[in-house]
């Protein structure tokens, strides 16, 4: 079995000193022992503001994939006044 412990995980992204982005991670475990993870991040670069969600269903014994779905957004940002 593998073992990634279950959770909620946030992460923040900092480019010299400043937030940038954000992701948040769940790992869930089901009672067969598979394992699946979900993330939300999101952030802005250079103007541009992107978002992604993906989850990634991991099988019991060597975490091989199961199942992937992502969804992947980039716009640009808001203008910022002064």
């Amino acid at each position: 079995m593998i073992a990634i412990a279950a959770g909620n995980y946030t992460y923040v992204a900092t480019l010299a000193g400043n937030p940038t982005g954000k992701t948040a991670i769940t790992v869930t475990r089901s009672p067969d022992g598979s394992v699946s993870i979900a993330e939300d991040s999101s952030g802005t670069y250079q103007g541009m503001a992107g978002s992604a969600k993906a989850t990634l269903s991991l099988g019991r014994d060597d975490a091989t994939p199961q199942r992937v779905a992502a969804l992947m957004l980039g716009e640009p940002a808001p203008a910022r006044s002064a």
